[in-house]
């Protein structure tokens, strides 16, 4: 549980301000992922490689579509970010 956010690993839930979401599995897994982090910035190949694997034949553009979606659900405006922060030059982070 961080920020507002709990996360039931169980079946891949996620209680955010109160409402539940089934999240994709990857989306729930990157989000694990950088709760586990909070407050560290990850680099963006890092959370690929860590979601997806180093032999996807998805692209790096999948996790950017991944973290709108995530925003999206966290109530966060990506030019005004409160929970899932863009680290430029670096990746993301969660706060």
């Amino acid at each position: 549980s961080a920020s507002g956010v709990t996360l039931n690993i169980a079946d891949s839930t996620a209680d955010i301000d109160g409402v539940h979401y089934e999240l994709p599995a990857k989306e729930f897994e990157l989000l694990k992922l950088l709760i586990e982090n909070q407050g560290k910035a990850l680099k963006k190949e890092y959370l690929f490689n860590a979601v997806w694997g180093s032999d996807s034949d998805s692209e790096l553009q999948t996790l950017h579509v991944h973290i709108n979606r995530l925003r999206q659900k966290l109530g966060d405006d990506p030019k005004n970010a409160k929970r899932l922060l863009t680290v430029w030059g670096v990746g993301y982070k969660f706060v």
